[in-house]
């Protein structure tokens, strides 16, 4: 019985893992020919993509009964893990992304052999949020500014005109989530040192190297400020600790 309700369980996660990403691949490839083709004429000619949106409650209890059933299991299953560790990232909200971290905590907290696992699929889950332009990473264009003719008739614009390209391009550019998650990282981190070895450390340099080494993705919207702020002091603590490889 329990083997079938985690497979349930992963099934669901996973099948909304690829919608969600599909989805977003999609948006942003919609985007990038309103910028480079003209907004109005291309957005006009596109189709209209019908996509259900995921239940947040039921994203919430799948991610903890996920946390619970890795932690039950004699074996890590690593396609489960896999799923809890990267849906909050492609969900990408604030609810999410709290629910990824209390699985991940409890996680840890119940089975410590996990540690180096869960780095490996937390950092692949940043790279990825990288290579596809989110949130902290997003190529938003700089606003205009707030006395010109067209930041007014901007605002006057009623959200609920806006249509599903638009609001994934508002909600992909949201800093808040990668900014939950970088505050848990700096939490995290003493853990790591206390607990883990070079190999835990080696990937949490890797998830630093990935952002720094590509300058260009960082967000320059305003609200970007604070959490590039944290994530960049943690880098130079992270040097200055001399944790990094040389």
């Amino acid at each position: 019985e329990k083997e079938k309700i985690m497979r349930q369980i992963i099934d669901r996660m996973i099948g909304n893992l690829n919608e969600t990403i599909s989805k977003n691949r999609v948006y942003a490839t919609q985007l990038k020919k309103r910028k480079s083709h003209g907004w109005e004429s291309e957005k006009k000619e596109e189709k209209v993509l019908d996509y259900p949106d995921i239940d947040g409650k039921q994203f919430d209890g799948d991610v903890c009964r996920g946390a619970a059933i890795l932690i039950q299991q004699p074996e890590l299953d690593a396609a489960l893990l896999h799923a809890i560790c990267l849906a909050p990232f492609v969900v990408y909200t604030m609810n999410s992304m709290n629910s990824g971290i209390f699985a991940w905590r409890w996680l840890l907290a119940a089975r410590p052999e996990y540690l180096m696992n869960v780095m490996i699929e937390l950092r692949d889950a940043w790279v990825w949020t990288i290579e596809e332009r989110i949130g902290l990473f997003s190529d938003m264009e700089r606003p205009p500014s707030p006395l010109s003719i067209i930041q007014n008739q901007a605002s006057a614009q009623c959200s609920d005109d806006m249509d599903e390209a638009e609001k994934f391009q508002k909600r992909a550019s949201c800093i808040l989530p990668h900014g939950l998650f970088i505050d848990w990282i700096l939490e995290f981190f003493p853990v790591v040192m206390s607990s883990g070895g070079s190999e835990e450390k080696g990937v949490i340099e890797e998830m630093l190297v990935a952002a720094l080494k590509r300058p260009h993705h960082f967000s320059i919207l305003r609200e970007s400020m604070g959490a590039r702020f944290r994530f960049l002091l943690f880098c130079f603590e992270f040097l200055h600790g001399k944790h990094a490889s040389t």
